[in-house]
């Protein structure tokens, strides 16, 4: 070996042997399907589309599962690069950087994916959302899942809301008229509209009651340029459009519900 470079192997090491600055993620520890933190992994749709899209682009990360106040208190400490899955709010955008225009496009094209909560009534009542369009109106109890910001923001709007653990929970208590109405997932919805033994019970409105999209945003002070942002960003928009990867996904996380149904 050439003796100078001998010399700045042993004096510089670092030099030659160090590795891209891993970039460091909170998530979401406890919003199914989305992010889940289960038998000592990380998982989920977001979860898997954004390790997907760091694999693509060869970064080296780390993700910190953690409440999600945890994870934001984090991120505007500096103690992360980046935090997921975030909608768009204008205190976090004070704390992070958002994807351009993710502040006014109502689908962003830099999405994790867009979330939404489909309105279930019993198929007997007159109540009509899509022409009404006031969350306030809903018929109530709502029944929801037992955790979600969804849920919380509507208990703090004053309406009643009826917490399950599962999806088909809520439709039995809107069949037995224990509740009034139910907020889930399109794709649990299309699943017991299309059930012999659920779908002449159930009314589907066409206005969702929400629809989010949800974003990766990274720290203030992160080491990541703004061209390794963008760059990012675009890698998980194009995971997200992966037809190969994203109906696996999908059904590989909502497959409990799926099966649920089915019993």
């Amino acid at each position: 070996m050439n003796r100078l470079l001998l010399a700045s192997l042993l004096l510089f090491p670092s030099i030659v042997f160090s590795q891209p600055k891993p970039i460091v993620l909170c998530m979401d520890d406890n919003w199914f399907p989305y992010t889940i933190f289960e038998d000592g992994e990380t998982k989920g749709i977001h979860t898997k589309v954004i390790k997907h899209a760091l694999d693509e682009l060869d970064y080296t990360y780390h993700i910190k599962p953690k409440p999600w106040k945890r994870c934001l208190l984090d991120l505007e400490n500096g103690k992360v690069d980046a935090v997921f899955p975030a909608s768009y709010k204008a205190s976090r955008a004070e704390i992070g950087f958002y994807p351009p225009e993710a502040a006014t496009d109502a689908i962003s094209p830099w999405r994790l994916s867009q979330v939404e909560h489909a309105l279930i009534t019993h198929s007997s009542t007159a109540y009509d959302y899509d022409y009404d369009g006031d969350i306030s109106s809903i018929p109530q109890p709502i029944g929801m899942g037992l955790a979600g910001a969804f849920t919380d923001t509507l208990e703090k709007k004053g309406l009643k809301v009826k917490r399950n653990r599962t999806a088909k929970a809520n439709i039995e208590m809107l069949m037995r008229g224990r509740i009034k109405s139910v907020s889930m997932a399109p794709l649990q919805a299309a699943e017991f509209l299309s059930s012999e033994k659920y779908s002449q019970f159930l009314k589907q409105h066409k206005l969702p009651l929400r629809s989010k999209s949800y974003f990766l945003i990274f720290a203030k002070n992160t080491h990541l340029s703004k061209k390794e942002r963008l760059l990012i960003w675009n890698a998980i928009a194009k995971t997200r459009c992966n037809e190969n990867l994203m109906p696996f996904l999908i059904y590989k996380y909502f497959k409990s519900v799926l099966d649920d149904i089915s019993e």
